[in-house]
């Protein structure tokens, strides 16, 4: 028998959230969740008696909650600190690479045209 595997996208992009959601949803048991914001995210990790996804797809930058929040609480989980988190970013500042890593991003994807492509090949790996 086959599990689902689970994969939470925390974006606020609605043509982003989509494209990940299509991409995935081109692989059988494959579930996505998606956040429009970190504040729901945030919760969930908080309140969690057990690992809940595996990876996290999350954007940086929200006008609310914003994906640091996520990370740190994500980090400072017992239970969810050792799930994988991939920060989404339009930009590759380093200022906000360097935040995000210090608290615990795995990696980094840009959101360019290249995404759907690259996501697929995180699919296979």
């Amino acid at each position: 028998m086959r599990h689902t595997k689970k994969v939470w996208v925390v974006e606020d992009d609605d043509a982003f959230a989509l494209i990940i959601r299509k991409v995935f949803g081109e692989h059988t048991g494959i579930e996505v969740d998606v956040f429009r914001d970190g504040t729901e995210a945030v919760e969930r990790v908080k309140n969690a008696t057990v690992r809940l996804a595996h990876p996290v797809l999350l954007d940086l930058d929200f006008d609310y909650r914003s994906g640091f929040e996520v990370l740190e609480a994500t980090r400072t989980s017992e239970k969810q600190r050792s799930m994988p988190v991939i920060s989404l970013t339009h930009t590759n500042s380093e200022k906000s690479l360097e935040r995000a890593c210090s608290l615990g991003a795995n990696n980094f994807l840009l959101k360019d045209d290249r995404l759907a492509d690259t996501l697929h090949r995180m699919y296979e790996y």
